[in-house]
């Protein structure tokens, strides 16, 4: 498994036939790369798989975004509308892709951010499993039915 910036050349085929499923309440990856290509503060991301086969995806966004949060010194991304296409659910791969996530962001965004911060469903108590398993913390501040949770990089 591992996480690209996405690219037409290596996922436009791919992304078209990307499944998020009925039970998903992220966008479309196609919706993140439109978001990513208007704003130079927003990031496409692809997961693959072992073979180069898009998996998963999310928006990884600097800048203003984790501000939403409370979030203002700069060493924040805020991860968006995180999926795995539903044929490669239950595989470990979100629980992976949270594993690599701060040396991917190292080697091609930036070596500032240090920590991460998401929101997810209050009611989507799987998804909070993921993210717990993936060392993030819930906060305890709860924002209109979601729940905030981050991650810190782990130095030395």
């Amino acid at each position: 498994m591992n996480l690209q910036l996405y690219s037409d050349e290596l996922f436009s085929i791919q992304i078209d036939r990307y499944e998020l499923g009925n039970d998903v309440e992220a966008a479309p990856p196609k919706k993140i790369v439109s978001c990513s290509i208007s704003d130079q503060n927003q990031f496409a991301v692809a997961i693959c798989d072992e073979v180069g086969r898009l998996i998963g995806f999310f928006g990884l966004h600097i800048g203003e975004q984790p501000e939403i949060y409370g979030k203002t010194d700069g060493s924040y991304a805020l991860i968006k509308e995180m999926s795995i296409d539903v044929r490669h659910r239950g595989k470990g791969y979100a629980t992976q892709c949270f594993e690599q996530i701060f040396e991917f962001i190292n080697d091609e965004i930036s070596e500032d951010i240090t920590c991460l911060v998401l929101s997810v469903n209050e009611k989507n108590f799987l998804a909070q499993r993921v993210y717990e398993k993936a060392d993030f913390k819930k906060r305890n501040d709860l924002t209109q039915g979601l729940v905030i949770m981050e991650k810190r990089k782990r130095m030395g």
